[in-house]
């Protein structure tokens, strides 16, 4: 496994962010879901209050979330640009952390331009606004979230169970 991966699967999250950031700078074999990972870490750093409070996420770390996610969502972006999940992240980060706005239509939008990127991750938000529309494809990320339990899947587990 990952090794960054499974420091945050362990909730070691300052060092899950410093594995990420290794890996994504020295390495060549760096995949899409550590560039995801580590911009999802970001933004929950600098946006969710209740997840740096609980998590005791310095000041100096949330300040550099603030600055490092756009940036690297941008990266991902160079590297996979056909990347379904990667261009919804680009957009809702700023939608909850700026209050952009982010509508059903835009996100299916997506996902039909995106043909053959299985990503299911744009249905977790798709899901509140059509919780019936969207069931099957929410019951299938629920399976994902639970199979690996890091702090992206926990987000998203934590509003599509509770729905």
């Amino acid at each position: 496994m990952n090794f960054a991966l499974k420091k945050d699967i362990e909730e070691d999250y300052i060092e899950a962010v410093k594995l990420y950031e290794d890996k994504i700078l020295n390495s060549s074999d760096a995949i899409e879901d550590d560039y995801i990972n580590l911009a999802f870490l970001y933004w929950v750093f600098a946006a969710d209050y209740g997840f740096y409070s609980y998590y005791n996420i310095p000041e100096e770390l949330r300040a550099k979330g603030e600055k490092e996610y756009p940036k690297i969502i941008k990266a991902a972006l160079n590297k996979f640009p056909n990347s379904l999940e990667i261009k919804f992240w680009e957009r809702y980060f700023p939608h909850r952390h700026l209050y952009n706005e982010f509508t059903q239509e835009e996100i299916e939008t997506m996902i039909a331009g995106h043909k053959g990127d299985d990503s299911l991750i744009p249905y977790f938000y798709l899901y509140l606004f059509d919780s019936q529309k969207y069931k099957e494809e929410r019951d299938k990320l629920l399976k994902v979230c639970e199979e690996t339990p890091n702090a992206k899947f926990k987000y998203i587990k934590s509003i599509i169970e509770n729905e």
